[in-house]
């Protein structure tokens, strides 16, 4: 039996799929470099974050406006800028994307298929957040297998983005590194400091 927690209207997701990316010759990898452009507003950022070099990345731009038939961004030498039918584009894309993420999740949960993420955590003070996490997690998911990898943000940031990491748990995130990702906010500590009662 799938968790109601899973349960996803299949043919509503696929008829978005099938509204735009059976539209011509849309696929998913025109959206997903579109959405990473449009968040970085650098095409040579974006190149870096995907892993990919520079030139194919503006093609399929390139494709994706002309099979929308739309100019999605605004190119200067100094800047890009998201057009107003960009920034509607970027909405739906974000939305497909996450829809098809969680079909594909819903669709292998279904059929019985065992799960297996990685999620990257720092020692302290995330740690004493791991067990309660968990534990929810697999009363959700009771299939899945959690992987969790002890890393700096450097790696968690590279991890994410390569996509060998599902998720990662850290404090005071740099955005030069963690840019383009989503934060949570799972829980605020305070701070303090022990010092001596001399100490000036």
């Amino acid at each position: 039996m799938v968790p109601s927690k899973y349960h996803f209207d299949f043919a509503l997701i696929l008829n978005r799929y099938n509204a735009i990316a059976h539209s011509g010759t849309v696929e998913l990898r025109h959206l997903r470099y579109f959405v990473a452009v449009a968040e970085e507003l650098n095409f040579s950022r974006a190149a870096q974050r995907l892993h990919v070099s520079q030139p194919p990345l503006s093609r399929q731009i390139r494709d994706l406006e002309s099979e929308l038939n739309v100019t999605l961004f605004e190119r200067t030498r100094q800047s890009v800028r998201l057009t107003s039918a960009g920034r509607i584009a970027l909405l739906h894309a974000r939305k497909l994307l996450r829809d098809t993420d969680l079909l594909r999740t819903e669709a292998q949960i279904a059929a019985g298929t065992e799960q297996e993420l990685h999620i990257g955590y720092a020692p302290s003070p995330t740690a004493q957040l791991l067990s309660p996490v968990l534990c929810r997690f697999q009363e959700l998911a009771p299939r899945a297998r959690v992987t969790f990898h002890d890393l700096n943000q450097a790696g968690m940031a590279l991890g994410l983005h390569r996509r060998t990491l599902d998720a990662a748990m850290t404090i005071h995130p740099r955005p030069a590194e963690m840019r383009g990702l989503k934060f949570e906010t799972i829980r605020r500590y305070r701070l303090g400091i022990i010092c001596s009662e001399s100490s000036p």
